[in-house]
Formats: structure tokens, sequence, C-alpha cells
């Protein structure tokens, strides 16, 4: 559950409240479109030398970059692939 520090709003979505913060800040909304893609998730990095990228959106983690980039898809509701036999975008 990700809680807010200034009021009792808390969400078990993190992208949720970082938008509720802006209440508080004062800052302009603005949208997962806006974003550009890399701002879409953080990169945690281990002692051991591990690394995980993290969703800003959802709980969504992995080691492999290239992963998230595909992964931030699902939050902004584009579909660049479509099947060559059926069409259908996914």
């Amino acid at each position: 559950m990700h809680c807010c520090s200034k009021c009792t709003y808390g969400t078990p979505l993190k992208w949720n409240l970082k938008q509720h913060m802006l209440i508080h800040t004062g800052e302009k909304a603005f949208c997962m479109f806006c974003l550009d893609e890399e701002d879409m998730f953080t990169l945690q990095l281990f002692e051991n030398g591990e690394r995980a990228f993290n969703c800003i959106i959802c709980s969504y983690t992995t080691p492999f970059k290239g992963s998230m980039k595909r992964h931030v898809l699902i939050h902004s509701g584009m579909k660049p692939f479509e099947c060559e036999v059926c069409h259908k975008a996914f």
C-alpha cells in the first residue's frame, strides 16, 4: 500500500499516489501519454550487481529494460503489434 505523507489517502498503485500528491504540491497534472517511455519506470541497482526495472503504475518488476518497455504499453493503451493473419492489434 502506498500512503500519502500529508493526509490519510492510500492506494495499492504507485501511479495513483503520484497523481494524488499533485493536490498537495499544486503542480500541474499530467497523463501517461505526456510522459516519455522511460518516465514510466524506475531502475533499482543492488550491491550484488543485479538490477530491477520497476513500473511506476503497478507492481511489475523485471531485470530487463526491453521487457519493461513492452510492459508499459499495457498502461498506455497503445497496441503497436498486429497479427499478420487476423489483423488483430495487441
